[in-house]
């Protein structure tokens, strides 16, 4: 799945400081710097919260990953997000929750919890790290 992420200022300056660096060099290099531009950072990242972690505010999910759904018609499924992993595979940790001993979301009831967030790094346990601001959505009924 590809990730559009709009440029900062500061991804500007550098962008400004690649081509004028590369005014300096001899031509036919422009495909480096083309890589360098386009390469967008994949860190967004479309998961399932499946369970509580044993810290406050932490929780175990499983990502989706591969070809998403672009039917027009129909009903949005879990299936539209793509392929969801067979295992948690995600150590998630709730920035709305920082400092707290307690978990304000829930995994699977009444409803099933969705959330985008972004990849961080990797955990201890090679679990993929992802970190997100999020609230149940039954808090803004």
């Amino acid at each position: 799945m590809a990730v559009t992420v709009k440029p900062t200022q500061a991804a500007w300056r550098r962008v400004s400081a690649a081509v004028r660096a590369h005014e300096k060099q001899p031509r036919g290099s422009m495909g480096a710097i083309r890589k360098k531009i386009f390469a967008a950072p994949k860190t967004a990242i479309t998961f399932k919260i499946t369970g509580d972690a044993s810290g406050g505010g932490k929780y175990y999910g499983r990502s989706f990953t591969g070809a998403i759904g672009t039917a027009a018609t129909g009903n949005l499924a879990e299936s539209d997000l793509g392929t969801l992993a067979t295992a948690d595979n995600l150590l998630i940790f709730n920035l709305q929750e920082l400092g707290q001993s307690t978990h304000e979301l829930t995994a699977g009831t009444p409803k099933v919890k969705y959330f985008t967030g972004h990849i961080k790094g990797k955990a201890e346990d090679g679990k993929t790290l992802v970190w997100f601001n999020g609230i149940d959505a039954g808090e803004c009924a």
